[in-house]
């Protein structure tokens, strides 16, 4: 990464953004970021670190872009790199799976999750989870998909010295409240 922000670009961008020192502040923070997570572990499950190629794919056009359907047999025109970019993918998973069909498009956690809760829940039920305010998934929140489900959550007791579950505690708790489901993970 650059020490300084690409100084081409601010005239353009000042236009819409204000003054050139809140672009170059805005673009700065960008670069701190950058440096951040270059030089530390996230622990953010949603926060992964991407690899240079994937990283290459995102810095495209092509993050912009709808190409919704399977590969050949878009909704819309203009989608053949996207057909080609995904064809490989779903060959390769199918190889490293040694499956007969694979699906390589992303669904988000959310989503995810609340089609777990509808499979493994039913309205009323109680689960356990982390709280969001320890680090939780949004998702199992009253807030999120365990409020949109309709379910009784109980959050987990928290170590504040070792900033994670406490582990001795959360047993006991799902012993006692006997959950429907008891969710650790994002």
């Amino acid at each position: 990464m650059s020490s300084s922000p690409n100084t081409h670009e601010l005239p353009f961008i000042s236009r819409f953004m204000g003054t050139r020192e809140s672009v170059t502040k805005a673009l700065e923070a960008i670069e701190n970021s950058g440096r951040h997570y270059r030089d530390s572990l996230p622990m953010i499950a949603s926060e992964n670190i991407i690899s240079p190629l994937v990283r290459k794919a995102c810095n495209s056009d092509l993050h912009g872009r709808y190409a919704e359907g399977l590969p050949f047999k878009r909704y819309y025109q203009g989608c053949d790199d996207f057909d080609t970019i995904e064809d490989l993918g779903i060959i390769s998973a199918k190889k490293v799976f040694n499956c007969t069909f694979a699906n390589i498009q992303s669904t988000s956690g959310t989503n995810s999750n609340i089609g777990t809760l509808k499979a493994l829940t039913k309205p009323g039920d109680t689960i356990t989870a982390v709280s969001t305010a320890d680090g939780g998934h949004i998702s199992h929140a009253r807030m999120g998909g365990v409020g949109v489900r309709g379910l009784n959550l109980i959050t987990y007791p928290w170590d504040e010295d070792r900033m994670e579950p406490d582990i001795d505690a959360a047993a006991k708790l799902i012993r006692e409240s006997e959950p429907s489901l008891a969710l650790f993970g994002g």
